[in-house]
């Protein structure tokens, strides 16, 4: 199993404002969240108090402390489980990190900066667990940078 992480964050490492808004964040289609998510054999968020799994015309809703039993029960989906960092995910992400579930974590850099933002995205956590893989510019505007992280092996040992 495969789960994938994708955040849109601002230059300063924010995933929204402080009433979670992520209005900063325009024309998603520009940079290939859409191709993200069709992508993915299945996608999980959370809604209610529940991560909700969407695989084909299944959906399955567990409670968090379920989650990463039934993540580990699906090891037989043939591509990835897409996860978007934003407010709403929070509740889950933290688990999810900590609990070493994610396999990959896509990180697409926009050049705002919301210096007094809300959520933050776990930078801190990231670079001293993760090892950054690749890192590209965008051929269009505007300008962002597209990073992808995995997990350091010899953190995991």
């Amino acid at each position: 199993m495969d789960l994938v992480l994708q955040a849109q964050i601002t230059r300063d490492g924010y995933i929204a404002r402080k009433d979670g808004l992520r209005d900063w964040y325009l024309k998603p289609e520009l940079f290939g969240v859409s191709d993200f998510f069709d992508k993915a054999s299945a996608v999980l968020y959370y809604e209610n108090g529940q991560c909700v799994i969407v695989a084909g015309q299944e959906e399955i809703s567990v409670k968090p402390s379920l989650l990463k039993e039934k993540l580990s029960s699906m090891e037989t989906l043939p591509g990835y489980i897409a996860l978007e960092a934003s407010p709403q995910s929070a509740p889950i992400l933290k688990t999810l990190m900590s609990a070493h579930c994610i396999s990959e974590i896509r990180l697409i850099h926009v050049p705002v900066r919301l210096r007094k933002g809300g959520i933050r995205f776990p930078v801190s956590e990231l670079e001293s667990h993760w090892q950054r893989i690749s890192i590209e510019p965008s051929d269009r505007e505007p300008n962002v940078l597209f990073s992808t992280y995995r997990e350091k092996t010899d953190f995991l040992k």
